[in-house]
């Protein structure tokens, strides 16, 4: 009885790691097997999808705001995976992803794990995974160190690390100096369009999402002598 317990224990554990086990895509987004989160998706095709993998993906908060809905970002948090799906207000297209829990989810790069539960991610393995082209921009206020690429930033906060020195550079790029017992731990990592969070691109409805749907851009009037004379419609289609 007690070895098959112990089976089941294994069996239950190694489900849970491969429904969390998520392919890393820069600019793009968040996939495995059973999900897809990529840039672009409409809020209520995410819904859906949530929905439709509610085994696996449960406890999510849906944020958006009741007094500014059209001036502020709509929010989806899986909280057991420490995803944010962050959407445009207008649009309602998803605009940023951000990977705040790493304690409960596995993430590859090109098939390769570079972090999971009990060995997230530090700072010397996203370098070697990602490769170190430039110093990180450094907060002094913040004490954060965030290491970005195109599409693709990982947040350090250095406040906790003790034996951490920052080194002089140009403008806001630091270099840390840290021996490998306190060097800074991921809290974040943002997936988005462009070169930086700040400076998000416009994400446009990638063709994978349509599903044979039109989407319509605009709709506008024609008109005659005053009169409206019939309807204009734009849209895209698959």
């Amino acid at each position: 009885m007690g070895n098959e317990s112990e089976g089941l224990k294994v069996a239950a554990h190694f489900l849970f790691l491969h429904s969390r086990l998520i392919q890393v895509l820069p600019q793009e987004g968040l996939k495995n097997e059973n999900i897809e989160f990529i840039l672009g998706m409409p809020l209520n095709q995410v819904l859906t999808l949530i929905q439709q993998n509610a085994r696996i993906l449960t406890n999510v908060e849906l944020m958006y705001s009741r007094k500014d809905p059209l001036g502020r970002d709509i929010c989806a948090y899986l909280s057991n995976d420490g995803i944010r799906l962050v959407f445009h207000p207008v649009t309602q297209l998803l605009r940023l992803i951000e990977v705040d829990n790493l304690s409960q989810i596995v993430l590859k790069y090109k098939d390769k794990t570079f972090s999971e539960p009990g060995a997230e991610v530090s700072m010397d393995k996203v370098d070697e995974f990602f490769g170190s082209t430039h110093p990180g921009a450094y907060d002094d206020k913040q004490k954060i160190c965030v290491k970005s690429w195109r599409g693709l930033s990982f947040c350090f906060p250095t406040a906790e690390s003790a034996n951490v020195e920052v080194t002089p550079g140009f403008g806001p790029l630091r270099s840390l100096k840290f021996d490998s017992a306190t060097q800074p731990r991921l809290t974040k990592m943002s997936i988005f369009k462009g070169t930086a969070v700040g400076k998000n691109e416009e994400v446009t409805m990638p063709l994978s999402a349509y599903c044979g749907q039109n989407r319509t851009i605009l709709v506008s009037c024609a008109r005659k002598n005053g009169k409206i004379t019939g309807v204009d419609v734009l849209f895209q289609t698959q």
